[in-house]
C-alpha cells in the first residue's frame, strides 16, 4: 500500500446554487464558503494591519495610526434604524386591515445547482441570499429566522422598488445532516411597510430551498499516530514508523483503497470493511534531511471507501541529531571590522494566507544567528491576520553565517483550535533570552485563547488552591519554549501562575514584550535572565511595566515589583508604559527603556533604573535625548563582557524609528556614559521601519531585525560599529602625529590622544628620539633639550605604540602611529650648542608606574591623568623657553646699537 504525503485537501465539490423566488424576490444561492467568506468580509490591504492589535499600538492613541480590518457592510446606513412595534410586540407581525400597511405577497420560485456535488461531515455550505422588491413602495425586509449561520446582515433598511439587495450566510455540515443525507436551507423574512422598519410588517411563510446532497461516511480515519518512541532521533533516511485505524461508519460493506503517491508506504489488516468494523494499518515514512532541517514533517493519509474519501494529517517531530548547546561568554561588537551596512533582506512577508509582523533576534552558542515573529493567519484565524486573539504562530528562520543566508521557515509553537475545534489557541509577540553559562535559548510569547490584551474583556481567574487558572480561556498568559540545542528543538510550557502570583489581581491583561531579554553579567544578582513585560491594570487604561526573572537557569521564573504611574513624573503628570526592554549598564545596575503613547514622555521615552536586579525601580525620568514614535525598540550593551567600570563597558546601542509622529527613519543611537547621553546617531532606513531589536553576532557585527512595511514583513540588515561611528572614543587612537621643538631651548610636549582608559594599565613607547630628550609614559609627554647646533630644520621620524591590559572583551587595546618630530635651529647669539652625537634609534619604553587599585572586579590600575585636554599639537616651548628666546633677541640688537654709537662717538 502506498499512501500519499499531500495536504489537506479543499472541498472540490460545488455548492449548490439556488434562486428563490417571492413577491420581494428572496433567493438561497450556495455558493462556497471561501467565496461566502470574501464575500462578508473585505480583505485589509497586505501592508496594513488585519487587526487593532493592542500590544502594538500606542495604547491610547488614535485608533487611525494600527488601521483595523473593518468588514465590509452590505449597505451604509442612511439614519440609525429605530426598533420597530414589530420587534418589539409579536401581534404587529399580523396583517393589518388598513391598505396602507398592507405588505401581504405570494411566493414562487425555482433551484438550480451549478455543480452537481455533495457535502461532508465539518464541510461548511455558504449560500447567498437575494431580495428583490417587486412593489412600488419602498420597504425595509431582514432576515428574522434561519437554519444558516451568520445572517445577521441579511437586513435593509430601504429596498427601493425594484430593488434586488443580496447577503451571505453559511451552513456546516453536521451529524444529523449526515444522519439525513441532505441539508435543506430555509429563511424566515419580515417585510415592512415602510423603510428603515417603520410601519406594519408581515412575517413571511418559511423560505426553503432544495435538499443539498449530503455523503454519509462509509470510511473514517479516526487514528494516525507516530508509533516511534518520544524523542527519538532521525537521520536522512531512517525510517519513522505511524499507526492508523480505519472505521466503516456506514450499514454496508465497503473496499478501501489508498492513495498510491505519497513516500508513506504499510499495510492495512483488511482491505475490505463491514459495517461498523475498524481496521488497522502499519505505517511508515523515510525521513529526509528538509525534515530535519524542518524539525517536522507534516504526513496525510487519505483512504477512500465507495465515493467518500477520508483525510487526516498529522504534524510529526523530526528531531535531528543535533549538538547541545554549551556555555558560552556573550559576543562583543569590534571596532575594528570595516565600516559595513549590508542592504535589506526580507525574511519573510504577507500573503492572502497570513501576515507577518513582530521581530526578535538573537545568537546562539554555536554562533547561529536567530529571527523568529509571528506568522498570523488571515483565512480560518479568529481575528483575521491580526494580533490575538488569532490563531498565531511564533516561527524562526537561521542563519549559520552571520546573516548573509537563511535556512527555511520553522515553527517554535503552532497555533490552531481548542480540542473543542472552535476555541482559538494562538502565540504572539516573541522574545528571545539567552542563558550564557548552559547555552539554553528561552523564547517568550503570548499564549491567547478567546481574548487579547484587552479586547473580550481579559481577566485572572483564581482557583481554591489560590493559583491563576491558566487554562481560562479569558486568561492572557505568559508562554516559554526552551531550547537546549541552539534553537533545533523547543519545548513549551505555561508560566502565567508563577509568574504573577497575587500580582494578577491587580491587572486585566499581561503579555512579555517582544524583541530581547538578556542576562545580567556583573553582580548583584549575576547570572539572573531578565524578560520584560507589560501589564494592564483593571479598566484597560492605565500600562505598567513587569520584570520576569529567573535565578535557576530557568527551573523557575518570577516578578519584580510594577513600575509607578506617579513616582518622579513631572508636577500633575504621570507615566504610560508599553513595551519596554532593559540593559545593563557599566556597574550593574539595570536601566528599563520604555515605549509610551501617552503621559509625561510622550515622543520620548520613559527610562528608570533598578539596583536590586529588577525587583523594584526608581529615578523615573523622561530621557529627552531620544525622540520616538511610540515605537517598540532595542537597547543594548555593545561590550556585555567589558570590566565594569572601564570605558567600553559603558557603551550602549539603541534601535528605534527616529520619528515623533511616524514609525520611519530607523536609526541606531551610540551612549559613551550608560545611557545618559546619546551623541551617536546614523539613520540605516529613511523609509517605513516599524519595530526593531537587535544582537551582537559571532563576528562582531550587530544583526538588526525589524518591520520594513512598518505593518508588515520582516527584514534583516547588519551594520558594524565603524559604520555607525568611525572614530569610537573608546578606542585608543593618537589626534596628531607631528610636533616642533627649538633646538637648545627646554620642551615638554603631549602626546594628544583619545581613548586611554583610565581603568587599565596601559604600556606607551616612543622610538627615534634625538639626543637630549625623554618620554615620560605617566604625563605622556616628552620633555628634556636637544643640543643639535643645526642650521636647518631637522626631522625625526618617532614611531609610538600605545597598549593596554584588557578590558575583558578580549579585544586588543592598542594604538601605532609615526610621528614626525621637527627640531628647528635657534636663532639666539648665546653660545651656539655644540653639536653631539646623535645615536639611531635613541628612544625609551616606559611602561606605566600606575599602582593597582583594591577592587571588587579585579586589578584595574590606579586612574591615570585626564588625557581628555590635551595640549594643542606642535606646542614646542614652555612660557620659560619663550621668555628666554625673546631676551637673547634683544641683548643682540642692543649689543649691534652700542657698536654703531661707538664708531660715530
Amino acid at each position: 500500500m502506498i499512501v500519499r504525503h499531500m495536504t489537506r485537501r479543499a472541498a472540490t465539490m460545488s455548492l449548490v446554487s439556488a434562486l428563490m423566488v417571492m413577491s420581494s424576490g428572496a433567493a438561497f444561492v450556495p455558493v462556497h464558503a471561501e467565496e461566502s467568506a470574501a464575500a462578508a468580509t473585505s480583505q485589509p490591504a497586505v501592508d496594513q494591519p488585519a487587526a487593532t492589535p493592542v500590544s502594538e499600538t500606542p495604547i491610547a492613541a488614535p485608533p487611525t495610526e494600527e488601521p483595523a480590518a473593518t468588514s465590509a457592510p452590505t449597505e451604509p446606513a442612511a439614519t440609525p434604524e429605530a426598533t420597530s412595534p414589530a420587534e418589539e410586540n409579536p401581534e404587529a407581525n399580523e396583517p393589518a386591515a388598513d391598505a396602507e400597511k398592507d405588505v401581504s405577497a405570494s411566493i414562487s420560485g425555482s433551484v438550480v445547482e451549478t455543480k452537481p456535488g455533495a457535502w461532508e461531515l465539518g464541510e461548511t455550505i455558504g449560500f447567498t441570499v437575494s431580495v428583490k422588491n417587486t412593489t412600488d413602495t419602498p420597504r425595509a425586509i431582514k432576515v428574522v429566522e434561519s437554519n444558516l449561520s451568520n445572517y445577521n446582515g441579511c437586513r435593509w433598511g430601504s429596498v427601493a422598488p425594484g430593488e434586488t439587495k443580496t447577503c451571505t450566510a453559511s451552513h456546516t455540515v453536521d451529524a444529523t445532516d449526515v444522519a439525513a443525507g441532505s441539508f435543506t436551507p430555509s429563511v424566515t423574512v419580515d417585510v415592512y411597510a415602510k423603510p428603515y422598519y417603520q410601519g406594519q410588517s408581515q412575517r413571511l411563510a418559511p423560505l426553503t430551498g432544495p435538499a443539498v446532497n449530503v455523503v454519509v461516511p462509509t470510511v473514517e480515519i479516526t487514528k494516525l499516530a507516530v508509533a516511534d518512541a518520544e524523542g527519538t532521533t532521525y537521520k536522512p533516511g531512517h525510517t519513522l514508523h505511524l499507526d492508523a485505524t480505519l472505521h466503516n461508519p456506514s450499514g454496508g460493506e465497503v473496499s478501501i483503497t489508498v492513495a498510491e503517491e505519497s513516500d508513506i508506504t504499510g499495510t492495512c489488516a483488511a482491505p475490505t470493511l463491514g459495517a461498523g468494523q475498524d481496521t488497522t494499518c502499519a505505517l511508515s515514512y523515510a525521513v529526509t534531511a528538509e525534515d530535519i532541517e524542518l524539525g517536522e514533517a507534516e504526513l496525510t493519509l487519505t483512504v477512500t471507501g465507495g465515493d467518500y474519501s477520508d483525510t487526516k494529517t498529522v504534524i510529526v517531530p523530526v528531531l535531528g541529531n543535533w549538538a547541545p548547546a554549551t556555555a558560552f561568554a556573550p559576543h562583543n561588537a569590534n571596532p575594528a571590522s570595516p565600516a559595513r551596512l549590508t542592504p535589506l533582506q526580507v525574511l519573510d512577508a504577507p500573503t492572502g494566507e497570513y501576515n507577518i509582523r513582530i521581530p526578535a533576534l538573537t545568537t546562539a552558542s554555536n554562533g547561529d544567528v536567530l529571527a523568529s515573529y509571528d506568522l498570523r493567519p488571515k483565512k480560518g484565524g479568529s481575528n483575521n491576520g491580526g494580533d490575538a486573539p488569532n490563531t498565531n504562530w511564533i516561527v524562526q528562520r537561521r542563519s549559520t553565517d552571520n546573516g548573509t543566508t537563511w535556512g527555511p521557515r520553522t515553527v517554535i509553537a503552532r497555533g490552531g483550535f481548542g480540542e473543542d475545534g472552535k476555541t482559538p489557541t494562538g502565540y504572539s509577540d516573541p522574545s528571545y533570552v539567552v542563558d550564557h553559562e548552559t547555552g539554553t535559548i528561552f523564547n517568550f510569547h503570548v499564549y491567547s485563547q478567546q481574548t487579547g490584551v484587552v479586547v473580550n474583556n481579559p481577566y485572572y481567574e483564581y482557583g481554591a488552591d489560590g493559583r491563576i487558572n491558566e487554562k481560562n480561556p479569558k486568561t492572557m498568559n505568559f508562554n516559554v519554549a526552551v531550547s537546549k540545542d541552539n534553537g533545533r528543538s523547543w519545548t513549551k510550557r505555561v508560566i502565567t501562575a508563577d509568574v504573577l502570583g497575587e500580582k494578577g489581581r491587580e491587572v486585566q491583561s499581561c503579555f512579555a514584550t517582544s524583541g530581547a531579554g538578556t542576562q545580567k553579567m556583573a553582580q548583584p544578582h549575576k547570572g539572573r535572565l531578565l524578560q520584560q513585560a507589560a501589564c494592564f491594570k483593571k479598566g484597560g487604561k492605565q500600562v505598567v511595566a513587569l520584570t520576569i526573572y529567573s535565578d535557576d537557569h530557568g527551573a523557575t521564573w518570577h516578578s519584580g515589583e510594577f513600575t509607578s504611574l506617579t513616582a518622579d513624573a513631572p508636577q500633575g503628570g504621570s507615566w504610560q508604559f508599553d513595551e519596554n526592554k532593559v540593559v545593563e549598564l557599566s556597574d550593574g545596575t539595570l536601566l528599563l527603556n520604555s515605549r509610551t503613547p501617552s503621559g509625561a514622555a510622550k515622543g520620548h521615552r520613559i527610562v528608570a533604573t533598578s539596583t536590586d536586579g529588577g525587583q523594584t525601580w526608581q529615578d523615573y525620568r523622561v530621557d529627552t535625548g531620544v525622540i520616538d514614535p511610540a515605537n517598540n525598540a532595542q537597547v543594548i550593551r555593545a561590550f556585555p563582557t567589558a570590566r565594569p567600570g572601564t570605558l567600553r563597558s559603558k557603551v550602549l546601542l539603541f534601535s528605534n524609528t527616529k520619528n515623533v509622529k511616524d514609525r520611519t527613519n530607523g536609526t541606531i543611537s551610540l551612549s559613551y556614559d550608560d545611557g545618559t547621553t546619546w551623541p551617536v546617531a546614523k539613520e540605516f532606513r529613511a523609509q517605513g521601519t516599524g519595530y526593531t531589536t537587535m544582537t551582537i553576532q559571532a563576528d562582531g557585527s550587530i544583526g538588526i531585525l525589524y518591520e520594513p512595511d512598518i505593518w508588515s514583513k520582516v527584514g534583516y540588515q547588519n551594520f558594524t560599529l565603524s559604520w555607525l561611528e568611525p572614530k569610537l572614543a573608546t578606542e585608543p587612537a593618537f589626534t596628531s602625529v607631528e610636533g616642533s621643538i627649538t633646538d637648545g631651548v627646554e620642551v615638554s610636549l603631549k602626546l594628544a590622544m583619545t581613548g586611554d582608559d583610565p581603568a587599565l594599565k596601559n604600556t606607551v613607547t616612543v622610538t627615534g628620539l634625538p639626543k637630549g630628550l625623554s618620554f615620560n609614559a605617566e604625563t605622556m609627554t616628552i620633555t628634556g633639550r636637544t643640543a643639535l647646533g643645526n642650521t636647518e630644520p631637522k626631522v625625526f621620524p618617532l614611531t609610538v605604540a600605545f597598549s593596554e591590559e584588557d578590558d575583558g572583551t578580549g579585544i586588543p587595546r592598542a594604538a601605532k602611529a609615526d610621528y614626525t618630530l621637527t627640531v628647528n635651529k635657534n636663532v639666539g647669539d648665546s653660545v651656539t650648542p655644540k653639536p653631539e652625537e646623535q645615536k639611531p634609534g635613541d628612544g625609551q619604553a616606559a611602561p606605566s608606574p600606575k599602582p593597582n587599585q583594591d577592587s571588587d572586579q579585579g586589578s584595574q590600575g590606579q586612574q591615570k591623568p585626564d588625557n581628555t585636554n590635551p595640549e594643542p599639537a606642535g606646542s614646542s616651548t614652555d612660557a620659560a623657553g619663550i621668555a628666554g628666546v625673546i631676551a637673547k633677541v634683544l641683548g643682540f640688537f642692543g649689543d649691534v646699537l652700542k657698536s654703531i654709537l661707538s664708531i660715530f662717538g
